[in-house]
């Protein structure tokens, strides 16, 4: 049977052309009807234009209710799956550096100039992104004091947790309070790295760090900073979400043993991955130049609320959702709510397959392939 919406679809068509073009509509009607019930009308267009993306990207403060999206792991998996569907070997990791731009492509093919870049955490610059903590006025207010509330009151903060929330929340002044709610901040996030426990190296230094007694210190801040700093180094080394080479050089910084040369060779990756990232000043460029240079690169966000797990888009989870709310079994609210996680993940990731065989048949089409 013919899908409710194609049929809509043409009856608008045909009242309102009709009249003007009625023999032509005609025949677009007979040859319509005859094709196959399992066909479905779709324009051929770029489904990634920037516009889209979510960028510039809004942090959240700690404890707010910020949107997930689908991990880089995932999405690069069924990406380069649905490019090998369409015939193409893409090239993975290829440095592009054209007027003015510099930055590593995820895959790239020369034979059909079509590629992709998927941008994420990893591989933005600073100008794809709005830190919370950098608003002004209320909003800025608002959002931290959203997450003080939350941990004063919560039950999975700890007693130690509420109450230093709780003396934050009680500071008038709101720049010192601004202040002192950050380097709260920056302590559990320490907490956090030492109970995660990614790497012997990481463990001791943030040990180290909250063991400074001398709050808000120069010496606390750079001890705070070189944690931070092999955090990523870890991450880079540990998520699959990283790019090869990256990876491999993160690990090979982490088994050194010379504590000074360890430190030259920190700095110089973190370097190495500033100057591949991309910044949202080089996507616009990409995007403006894609017809004129006839290099198609789509530039996949991991920030596009498409590929969300909110339940904007979702019709079917509001309403599992609403019937999660009103089960009393903690067993049968687990068992569903894990169920709605994994429909959700299926269905933005068949939504993801779909866009890229889209952009691919598009950018094919403009350059007569």
């Amino acid at each position: 049977m013919m899908k409710y919406d194609t049929i809509l679809f043409f009856a608008l068509s045909l009242k309102q052309w009709i009249g003007r073009f009625s023999s032509v509509i005609c025949c677009l009607s007979i040859g319509f009807f005859a094709c196959s019930s399992s066909q479905q009308f779709t324009s051929i267009h770029n489904p990634f234009p920037l516009s889209v993306s979510g960028l510039p990207y809004q942090t959240q403060p700690l404890y707010s209710n910020s949107s997930q999206y689908i991990t880089s792991l995932e999405a690069r998996s069924v990406i380069e799956e649905v490019f090998n569907d369409e015939g193409i070997q893409l090239s993975a990791n290829i440095p592009y550096r054209k007027n003015n731009t510099s930055f590593v492509l995820d895959g790239y093919s020369q034979k059909y100039n079509i590629g992709y870049i998927w941008m994420d955490k990893f591989n933005l610059e600073e100008d794809a992104y709005i830190l919370w903590h950098k608003k002004q006025g209320k909003t800025q207010k608002r959002d931290y004091l959203k997450g003080l509330k939350f941990m004063a009151t919560s039950d999975y903060a700890n007693d130690e947790v509420r109450a230093q929330a709780k003396q934050i929340l009680d500071i008038s002044d709101q720049g010192q309070q601004e202040k002192m709610y950050l380097h709260f901040i920056q302590k559990q996030r320490l907490k956090d790295i030492i109970d995660a426990d990614k790497h012997p190296l990481l463990t001791q230094e943030a040990t180290a760090a909250l063991d400074i007694s001398d709050e808000d210190s120069t010496e606390q801040q750079s001890a705070f900073k070189k944690v931070f700093q092999i955090a990523e180094i870890v991450d880079f080394s540990n998520d699959f979400a990283t790019s090869t080479h990256l990876q491999t050089a993160s690990k090979a910084l982490l088994d050194m043993q010379d504590q000074q040369q360890q430190q030259v060779a920190f700095d110089s990756l973190l370097q190495r991955n500033r100057d591949e990232k991309m910044s949202l000043n080089e996507a616009l460029t990409i995007e403006k130049g894609m017809l004129e240079q006839q290099e198609f690169i789509a530039l996949i966000s991991q920030f596009d609320e498409r590929f969300s797990y909110s339940d904007k888009y979702h019709t079917a989870s509001q309403k599992k959702r609403k019937q999660l709310d009103k089960m009393k079994n903690p067993a049968e609210q687990l068992q569903l709510a894990w169920q709605i996680s994994t429909n959700k993940r299926e269905h933005l990731l068949d939504n993801l397959a779909k866009e890229v065989h889209l952009y691919i048949r598009w950018a094919k089409q403009q350059q007569g392939l």
